[in-house]
């Protein structure tokens, strides 16, 4: 990279160990092929600004940050029956409550499958769903659909819960049932910071991170993902 961040860089998928000045090549894994002398931990001038294969532009200043706003209803219950462990540390059942519940709750409440995401926690099992909304006003509406319909909504969940394989195993001692509580809902505006500009190599959809690290006697171009 260079030393104002205004590197562009180019992943030589044959020698992906090269570096490439111009047109020529010098290979980092040999020290004798590079030019110059590297002292005081700079690079030689041919090194300071390089090209990886494919034209793919990378550097710090191409990154931008941009902080989102979404609001959601989020609506909250737990399994008093259930341990978290058991659940979280079986993958398959983990993911087939996951779907469970997200398809439930988007066909009870009416809302698209991908707008319900939900998360997991210890105390026996607690659940939390986020339901995306375009603004406030139709979170609020959301979160007081799904209070109007608590005592149906929670009876669909312990159905299609109780229809998961291997459910029962992942109960506590001593439990017979799910202990599926009631629902509590709210609202909530998130903040989230995503980053874009990033370039991808060789056409995939990955961020390559360009860094350079300098020894006595060598350069090595590393951490291209």
């Amino acid at each position: 990279e260079g030393a104002e961040g205004e590197a562009v860089g180019v992943l030589d998928a044959s020698s992906p160990l090269s570096v490439l000045d111009g047109q020529q090549a010098y290979d980092v894994d040999r020290p004798s092929s590079l030019p110059g002398v590297i002292t005081d931990g700079q690079l030689p001038e041919q090194l300071q600004h390089v090209q990886v294969e494919n034209q793919v532009h990378y550097s710090s200043s191409d990154i931008e940050t941009t902080e989102v706003t979404a609001d959601v209803a989020l609506l909250e219950f737990r399994y008093d029956g259930l341990s978290f462990d058991r659940v979280v540390e079986n993958q398959t059942l983990r993911e087939e409550l996951e779907r469970e519940l997200r398809q439930t709750i988007a066909d009870q409440m009416g809302v698209p499958l991908d707008e319900v995401q939900l998360d997991f926690s210890s105390g026996s099992l607690k659940v939390r769903v986020k339901i995306s909304c375009r603004d406030p006003d139709a979170a609020k509406a959301l979160a007081a659909r799904a209070s109007n319909i608590n005592n149906d909504l929670m009876a669909t969940v312990a159905v299609a819960t109780m229809q998961i394989p291997g459910i029962m195993e992942a109960t506590l001692a001593g439990t017979k049932d799910l202990g599926l509580s009631s629902l509590a809902t709210s609202v909530a505006r998130e903040r989230k910071v995503t980053e874009s500009g990033c370039a991808k190599v060789a056409g995939k959809a990955a961020t390559a991170r360009l860094s350079s690290r300098i020894s006595s006697d060598t350069a090595v171009l590393a951490d291209l993902a």
